[in-house]
């Protein structure tokens, strides 16, 4: 009997060695071992694109090219498109604060050698950081991410002649944080996410209700309501704008949430959850957004407001932050002074004039030099010479297929300034003989230059003409004047 069970029991080992040797040549036949990176912080992948870039690191590059995408995401390369798709397609999976987020690359990433491994999965790094930066700015409605606690882990594959293929990228929580939540969410869970997140929608039906119920009928006056309400059930957070460093510790994260001007904002100063501009400006998008209107979010190194584009296919720029200036402590406007002032950067084209003799583009010049490739940034597009004017025999139309699901978010720790670098720049780009408008004899000089290096062109029209930024006066440039010229549109600086 003993031996009887010896010998079972070398059957089961016999048969445990060839199962696991059947699993080793199994693996071995694919030649490769799983291998991840040490993975990224937010502010490393930053830094890859940092030095990528060369530059300090913005969210978008300031390209003037004749085209513009409807979304930021839509002008991403193939990976960091890839990483924005696979999250937009788990929009959901990110209420959890603890999701993991897998993207498997399309085709794997060969290096041959463990330097060039290393610069590959350094670059995915830089891919997530952009996809993050143009999902940020696209989805105006999370509100309860902090990327700043998203990590980001890199998979490879090592195989046996000593190539390597990187496959797959996780995004996840970083191991430091319970979660990827804002701290104001630190205590929540994806319930309470997403009570909040209906609620922020049933406000916004409400307002665009209350909009259409108050006989505003057009495009213009729907606008002209949202801009107005949101100043006068908003008090830009004194928290943020302080000038005492421990108080505006103090400020909630909330304030660079669409939540803040929607939900959490009011009239009362103390309230450390009121919004500054990303607030202000997430909060029109959405509802620009929820009417059918197409609106972009659109910053410098401090400061964020909207473009919107209009009935007659322009594009205006709309500031709500700086139509609800702050006033001294205890003094109240009248109704006729908010009438005045909250129409003040309303619809307003990049040479309209403010009160102190500014125009718009100077106080409001989108900022960074951030690449998407060597070839291609992100692209803003053209702000109109002047303000909309409004007619009312104009035929309500809309222009936008935005989806109801569009989302926001910003926990950025900014020192928000509501003071912009003031430039000298009052001209419209690509306005070679400076008359103000751009035409065919604009694309003419230029194109004279370009064949004879006419050197009767000062260094300003040179600056004027320099559609790319990139120094150098080519045919490209020609061509971007023709097109904007046949499209009717002037340039946005």
């Amino acid at each position: 009997m003993k031996s009887k069970i010896l010998n079972f029991i070398s059957l089961i080992m016999v048969f445990i060695v060839l199962s696991a040797t059947a699993v080793f040549s199994e693996n071995d036949s694919q030649g490769y071992v799983l291998r991840s990176s040490k993975g990224f912080t937010f502010e490393e992948m930053k830094q890859k694109a940092y030095e990528y870039e060369k530059n300090k690191p913005s969210f978008f590059g300031v390209v003037n090219d004749p085209v513009f995408e409807n979304k930021y995401g839509e002008q991403l390369d193939e990976n960091s498109l890839l990483i924005y798709n696979v999250l937009d397609d788990n929009f959901d999976k990110l209420k959890n604060g603890k999701e993991e987020i897998v993207i498997k690359l399309k085709e794997t990433v060969k290096s041959y050698s463990k330097e060039e491994l290393s610069q590959s999965i350094n670059m995915l790094a830089k891919d997530c950081f952009y996809a993050l930066g143009a999902f940020d700015y696209d989805k105006a409605s999370i509100f309860w991410i902090n990327y700043n606690n998203i990590y980001a882990e890199v998979f490879y594959l090592e195989y046996p002649d000593g190539h390597f293929e990187v496959d797959e990228i996780v995004l996840k929580k970083n191991k430091e944080y319970d979660s990827y939540y804002l701290d104001d969410f630190k205590s929540a869970d994806e319930d309470i996410i997403n009570s909040v997140y209906d609620e922020l929608y049933t406000k916004i039906d409400e307002i665009v209700a209350k909009a259409e119920s108050s006989g505003n009928k057009s495009i213009y006056d729907k606008l002209k309501y949202f801009n107005r309400w949101l100043v006068d059930n908003n008090e830009y957070n004194r928290y943020v704008s302080s000038n005492d460093k421990d108080k505006r510790k103090e400020a909630s994260k909330l304030a660079w949430t669409v939540i803040s001007g929607l939900l959490r904002g009011n009239t009362n100063l103390e309230n450390k959850e009121n919004p500054v501009c990303e607030g202000y400006a997430r909060a029109f998008k959405m509802l620009c957004n929820k009417i059918g209107v197409e609106c972009i979010l659109v910053g410098s190194n401090d400061h964020m407001w909207n473009y919107v584009k209009m009935e007659d296919g322009n594009w205006y720029a709309v500031d709500v932050t700086w139509n609800d200036p702050i006033y001294n402590d205890g003094y109240i406007p009248s109704k006729e002074e908010v009438d005045v002032l909250s129409m003040k950067y309303f619809l307003v084209g990049q040479n309209t004039i403010n009160n102190d003799e500014e125009t718009f583009i100077s106080t409001h010049k989108p900022s960074g030099t951030l690449k998407m490739s060597e070839s291609k940034g992100f692209v803003y597009p053209y702000l109109q010479s002047e303000r909309y004017e409004y007619r009312e025999e104009q035929t309500e139309t809309t222009t936008n297929s935005y989806e109801q699901t569009e989302t926001t978010t910003n926990d950025y720790e900014q020192t928000e300034t509501t003071t912009q670098d003031i430039t000298d720049v009052e001209y419209i780009l690509g306005d070679a003989d400076g008359n103000g408008k751009l035409d065919l004899n604009d694309a003419s000089l230029v194109l004279e230059y370009v064949l004879n290096n006419d050197k009767k062109m000062t260094d300003i029209k040179l600056d004027r003409i320099n559609m790319k930024g990139e120094g150098e006066i080519t045919a490209y440039d020609v061509a971007c004047i023709l097109k904007i010229v046949l499209d009717n549109k002037k340039v946005n600086y």
